[in-house]
């Protein structure tokens, strides 16, 4: 009788796993040979153009500047408007004496060649035009470095202007300064350092920053509404409210640090979604709930409608307001 039972496993012989085909082996080894041998060919050609271009932009480093000044001026009332279109470079403004606007232009190119240079240099195109007691200024140097090009251009402004002055400036590229105005400033930049020193400001002024630190040391006048925003960056205000003030602060990555005389009337409100908060000189309690904390009350607890109203928003990072 047949038994159709499995036979026990007999230890001594175990069983013979499968062969793999040493057709699929040949072709395995193959295909992992040729893809390490391209990507070895790739990281070496890689290495060898980062080579190439770190040693092309040190030799332009090593060129000196090809640079071009010139100053104009115009006459203007007790309040201009200066407007300002810059795309690569520092722009500073500077409170004078007088009803004169001068602007100072440094312009800068730098390339491999001195004749190069030159050419980048003439395509810079300045444009200064003056209606009524408005001054516009544009520039072209549309980038401080063309890499591929391997190249260098950028155009400084030195603005000097009425005390009581109004200002719009857009900036791509560059630091950008005010010193000693009043009167109500736009500012947008892109890339840099905005800082505003021994200002009081007007109206509705506002600086919107998108890659670098916004600091403010003056005042507000009366009436003043003031937004600061800041993408990626510090902002730092230190300085004071007048009455009917609206001090607003949006910051998406970055510390906020504002300063404020003990007396200051304000109602505040802060919060922010990943950081701390700290407050130092005034009654006012802070709630942290995990990686988010907020504050809201009065600076001033026997004042049941404050002067003024202070907002603070940040995304990442702390708010730290002190009184002084």
């Amino acid at each position: 009788m047949q038994n159709d039972l499995p036979s026990p496993i007999d230890d001594a012989h175990p069983a013979t796993p499968l062969a793999v085909p040493p057709q699929q082996i040949t072709r395995t080894t193959r295909f992992w040979g040729r893809f390490l041998g391209c990507l070895g060919v790739f990281m070496l050609i890689g290495v060898i153009l980062t080579g190439i271009s770190g040693a092309i932009a040190f030799n332009l480093y090593r060129q000196p500047p090809v640079t071009s000044d010139s100053t104009q001026s115009f006459a203007v009332g007790n309040t201009p408007h200066l407007v300002v279109n810059g795309s690569a470079g520092n722009v500073r403004f500077i409170a004078g004496a007088g009803n004169t606007v001068t602007v100072q232009t440094h312009k800068m190119a730098r390339a491999l060649t001195h004749d190069a240079a030159v050419k980048l240099l003439n395509d810079i195109h300045i444009s200064i035009t003056q209606t009524g007691d408005t001054i516009m200024i544009t520039d072209t140097a549309h980038d401080t470095w063309q890499f591929f090009g391997f190249s260098q251009r950028e155009v400084d402004f030195t603005i000097t202007l009425p005390a009581q002055s109004a200002i719009d400036a857009t900036l791509s590229a560059g630091n950008l300064s005010v010193t000693g105005v009043t009167g109500q400033v736009n500012i947008q930049e892109s890339a840099g350092n905005v800082q505003l020193q021994d200002v009081t400001l007007t109206g509705a002024s506002q600086v919107h920053e998108s890659a670098g630190n916004i600091t403010i040391n003056g005042q507000l006048a009366t009436g003043t509404t003031l937004d600061l925003e800041n993408s990626a960056g510090d902002i730092t205000f230190d300085g004071a409210l007048a009455t009917h003030n609206t001090l607003s602060v949006h910051e998406s990555a970055g510390d906020v640090r504002l300063t404020l005389p003990q007396a200051t009337s304000a109602h505040l409100d802060a919060r922010v979604s990943a950081g701390s908060i700290h407050i130092n000189g005034w009654p006012i309690s802070i709630t942290s709930n995990g990686a988010s904390a907020s504050a809201s009350g009065n600076t001033q607890q026997a004042d049941s409608v404050p002067a003024n109203t202070i907002t603070v928003e940040n995304s990442a990072g702390d708010i730290i307001i002190n009184a002084a």
